[in-house]
């Protein structure tokens, strides 16, 4: 076959299918599943503090997600937390839901979507990344100058509703809070998340999805693909895949 025949794009094409395809053949285990931690919390409450320090350290473990959800149900105490997102508190109840609790609370860390604890006590690290067994899903990511391309395998036990979720984070900061329970304190912002998104609905088809670095790179942070099971009524479930995007966070940077 002569390549210089076919147009670049039709080449393209072709070399991702084959790269979805070989991703289908890898071992689902060839490397240790990715955790997932998600931090709810809020500058306006004292005991978050602490919590919003360790996830940095969380954020640096290899085969680890880390982000960090501030909820607005806080900023009636006399702080507004200019990094709140109503979508944070609704994310947060719909754990409540899920897991049968009776309220939400802050410090509040939920495992790969299966498991919660009160954060801040220990270290993250022993206290959260022990509590979770589920099986993932390999995700593969090529990092190209314009864009970012995910490859997902053919399963055939994706049933229900499975979602493609892009979240996309601000730039690691520290800031300093001048009103409510912590005036005059500092927070580090590690992962905070500026916006999700829902790319598609995932039935366990082989697929490729192509995102311009544009789009990752819009809030100046970390973006991160998860795989997630939703409930009949929408409620967050097991988060079962999950990749950053735009490479590892090292312990230097």
């Amino acid at each position: 076959m002569n390549v210089a025949n076919y147009p670049v794009w039709t080449l393209r094409r072709f070399a991702a299918c084959l790269w979805v395809l070989l991703l289908g053949s890898l071992p689902a285990q060839s490397q240790s599943p990715i955790r997932v931690l998600e931090l709810f919390t809020s500058e306006a409450c004292r005991a978050c503090l602490r919590a919003d320090g360790l996830l940095d350290r969380v954020a640096r473990e290899p085969r680890t997600v880390a982000i960090a959800w501030h909820v607005d149900y806080w900023n009636m105490r006399g702080w507004t937390d200019p990094l709140s997102l109503p979508s944070a508190g609704h994310r947060q109840y719909g754990y409540r839901d899920a897991f049968g609790l009776t309220g939400v609370f802050t410090p509040q860390v939920v495992v790969d979507g299966v498991a919660s604890m009160v954060a801040g006590k220990r270290s993250l690290v022993e206290e959260a990344l022990p509590q979770s067994d589920v099986t993932t899903i390999p995700i593969a990511v090529e990092r190209m100058a314009d864009s970012v391309m995910i490859g997902l395998p053919e399963r055939s036990d994706m049933t229900g509703d499975v979602r493609v979720l892009l979240v996309l984070t601000r730039p690691d900061r520290v800031r300093y809070i001048s009103g409510g329970d912590n005036a005059g304190r500092s927070s580090l912002s590690v992962n905070v998340v500026a916006e999700l998104r829902t790319l598609q609905r995932w039935r366990g088809g082989a697929e490729k999805i192509e995102l311009p670095r544009s789009d990752i790179e819009a809030h100046g942070g970390d973006s991160f693909l998860l795989i997630q099971r939703f409930d009949g009524l929408g409620r967050p479930r097991a988060i079962i895949g999950a990749e950053r995007l735009l490479g590892e966070k090292s312990a230097g940077s």
